[in-house]
């Protein structure tokens, strides 16, 4: 999914755009370097919705954005019981015709030839259709969670607009397309912070509305 590379461009008002450097240590302050480190993480962890530079270009981490968020982890969660739950009801089902299959292969020498054929006609007919139905499961499930994917994306789009604005931003890239960059420049864990803060696990998302399949019309009968 490439809906971040230039599709968040935005036109700001004129003016230069500077980043701001970070101060540069010397001299025997390097004994101190651990602790430093360790307050600038607190610090960045304290403050991470709101970042302190400027940058005409931001890098996103898609992946890490929807699977460490609330939304999307919920989201994996549900995907991941989902598939535990028809795996375990496939295993329900394959045993009880593994059962049935074995039922009336001994019944096979008692039974006429042309009865054992109906009833090994109707078996393989059970199969079929119960494949797919379990195929059509599947296909749902994963279904509801590219839906799910898709809300979530959809929903982090203002989110991400306006960190853009406030950085000066002009455009906002997938990471993985990015051969190198600045670390400064990844606002992943920004994003995840707001969006969290924003609409949380995404239950108050709204889905996109159902389309019914559309029947066309009977034709006209006309009376001679």
């Amino acid at each position: 999914m490439q809906w971040l590379a230039v599709l968040l461009a935005l036109v700001l008002a004129a003016g230069p755009i500077f980043a701001q450097s970070d101060p540069v240590q010397s001299g025997d302050a390097q004994t101190d370097d651990a602790q430093t480190d360790a307050a600038q993480t607190d610090a960045e962890q304290t403050d991470a919705a709101t970042p302190s530079f400027l940058s005409p270009i931001l890098t996103i981490d898609q992946e890490k954005l929807f699977a460490e968020s609330m939304f999307g982890s919920a989201a994996l969660v549900r995907l991941q019981q989902g598939k535990e739950a028809l795996v375990a009801e496939n295993l329900r089902i394959e045993g009880g015709l593994e059962v049935e299959e074995r039922d009336l292969t001994a019944r096979r020498a008692t039974l006429p030839a042309a009865e054992f054929r109906a009833l090994a006609d109707a078996f393989d007919a059970k199969v079929e259709g119960v494949r797919a139905a379990q195929q059509t499961k599947y296909t749902d499930l994963t279904a509801s969670h590219e839906e799910d994917r898709r809300r979530f994306f959809a929903a982090a789009l203002p989110t991400i607009g306006g960190l853009m604005q406030e950085l000066g931003a002009v455009v906002v890239m997938d990471k993985q397309t990015v051969v190198v960059s600045l670390r400064q420049v990844d606002v992943t864990d920004v994003v995840i912070a707001r969006l969290d803060a924003d609409i949380g696990d995404g239950s108050a998302v709204p889905r996109a509305p159902v389309t019914p399949p559309v029947t066309p019309p009977a034709p006209a009968v006309v009376q001679p």
